[in-house]
């Protein structure tokens, strides 16, 4: 009888006379029945035990008894289930309808209603036990899988979604959500119309190798990248504020143009001062969610492969700046294109052999056009021009000084066109182009000196003052009352010549050779 319990039976009699196959019980009597009476009565209370071992304790079986009793609707459900239901749904009160569909698994023990296996708890006790179920904050698939072992009450679905969904202690700390599906970018049309842009921090003592701006200790460093070409640029910063950030896209825009949109994260983009660069330069910034870094997933992919072909190139010993060329020079997967192709239409110089078709743009008349433009600019300039006399060496020349025109003798001609060394009387050497030297009747006095380099340093003051060969800055000497004689090397350092500079500098000779 016990084994039997786990089933719902329908016991019917049928009389011996309709049996054709004997049963295993009636082949099976007990041939002394003297002491039957005396099992029975043992059996009776060990069955009613064993009904009423459910997991809860005597307290608790205690309580739901009494809220049963005290219960309309679960004592009325509890009479139905002893005297039997109606024939009719539409004549038991509507709360006992919930239950019509389960009449055949209910059943009473002890005085507690069970649905199959699982206590029926009273509507008093129902808040305490969802509590109770609840306990350790689990959701809302491990309370049903929970309560499915042990209770029951109609609608127990409902209320356990309804009682988890409320709970502040499992909103507080739940985990997050499942990510949704990916929303492309926008592809753009043309090359650096939608740029992406974000700041990382890269450095540190086992880089010591990496120098400019990749140098040792760690730096803060803002990537920008097009979502077109894939084509990388990396720049310095000095801080990670607005001012900074500004002051390296200007030089970036300034070599590939302005943007349309710049893709980015918040801070700083998001400052009043980035939104007055966007205005003033005619760009849109647009910034992603904080703490959402996959809505910048471009430029955040791409600092990973920067920070990657840093640390490759220090480990092999190798130039970082080489390795980004290298890699601008590298087709995508898939495009078959690299992004210096993407973005300049051409592939850029590096140390690997390249053809030369690979170098060129796709402008078939590019060259054409230049080179008319030029000879066009040529053929105005020309029309104010002459051509100057080709000097050899040891001509006599007069070279221009500022507004003055001073002796000397050619002792060099430069490969580069129409560039001499002119030596003059003082022992200094410049170099000039042919339009600032004049040939000379007059043979120019060069004293034998050693200090020629001396007088050459003295010439290049010039370069303090901002001035370019054009208007040369070579020191000015006094008149002389006299013209210097090549007697002696005293001579040329005499005390009565004071020489200055075009900045209005006195040279001060040197005293070690002044004997």
């Amino acid at each position: 009888m016990l084994r039997l319990m786990r089933y719902n039976l329908q016991v019917k009699y049928t009389p011996g006379s309709q049996m054709y196959i004997a049963d295993t019980l009636s082949r099976a009597y007990m041939s002394d029945q003297s002491d039957m009476n005396n099992d029975d009565d043992e059996a009776v209370p060990r069955i009613m035990s064993a009904t009423v071992q459910r997991p809860a304790t005597k307290q608790r079986l205690q309580e739901i008894r009494k809220a049963s009793e005290s219960g309309e609707t679960l004592k009325k459900v509890k009479h139905h289930i002893v005297t039997g239901w109606p024939s009719h749904r539409g004549t038991t009160e509507p709360k006992v309808q919930a239950f019509w569909n389960l009449r055949h698994n209910l059943h009473v023990e002890n005085n507690i209603a069970f649905f199959e296996n699982r206590m029926i708890i009273p509507e008093a006790l129902r808040k305490d036990i969802l509590l109770k179920l609840h306990s350790s904050h689990l959701g809302v698939d491990k309370c049903k899988s929970r309560a499915r072992e042990s209770i029951f009450w109609s609608g127990i679905t409902k209320d356990i979604e309804l009682h988890v969904h409320k709970c502040n202690t499992r909103a507080k700390f739940r985990n997050s959500n499942r990510k949704e599906p990916t929303i492309s970018h926008e592809i753009p049309n043309r090359p650096w119309a939608k740029l992406g842009a974000d700041i990382f921090h890269f450095g540190g003592h086992d880089y010591l190798l990496v120098v400019d701006y990749f140098s040792n200790g760690g730096h803060d460093y803002l990537l920008v990248v097009d979502y077109f070409s894939k084509y990388p640029e990396i720049a310095r910063l000095t801080t990670k504020t607005a001012t900074a950030v500004k002051t390296v896209l200007r030089p970036i825009f300034a070599r590939h143009g302005i943007t349309d949109k710049l893709i980015a994260d918040n801070m700083p983009f998001n400052s009043y001062q980035m939104k007055q660069f966007a205005k003033e330069w005619s760009l849109t910034i647009t910034t992603s969610s904080p703490t959402y870094a996959q809505s910048n997933r471009q430029s955040e992919r791409y600092i990973q492969t920067v920070k990657n072909l840093i640390r490759k190139a220090v480990e092999e010993n190798n130039d970082p700046n080489l390795e980004s060329l290298s890699y601008r020079n590298t087709p995508i997967y898939g495009l078959e294109k690299s992004p210096a192709q993407l973005l300049f239409g051409r592939r850029l110089q590096d140390q690997v052999p390249t053809a030369t078709k690979l170098l060129k743009p796709p402008y078939a008349d590019v060259k054409q056009k230049v080179q008319a433009r030029q000879e066009k600019q040529k053929f105005y300039y020309g029309r104010a021009t002459r051509h100057h006399k080709n000097f050899q060496l040891d001509d006599n020349v007069r070279v221009q000084l500022g507004k003055t025109w001073k002796r000397g003798v050619i002792t060099k001609r430069h490969p580069t066109p129409r560039s001499y060394d002119v030596t003059t009387e003082d022992g200094a050497t410049l170099r000039r182009n042919q339009r600032f030297i004049n040939p000379s009747p007059d043979k120019a006095v060069i004293f034998p000196t050693d200090v020629s380099g001396n007088m050459e340093m003295q010439h290049q003051d010039r370069t303090e003052c901002g001035i370019g060969d054009n208007n040369s800055s070579s020191p000015m000497v006094e008149p002389q009352s006299s013209p210097p004689q090549p007697s002696s090397a005293s001579h040329l350092y005499n005390t009565t010549s004071r020489v200055f500079t075009r900045c209005g500098r006195e040279v001060r000779q040197p005293n070690k050779l002044n004997l």
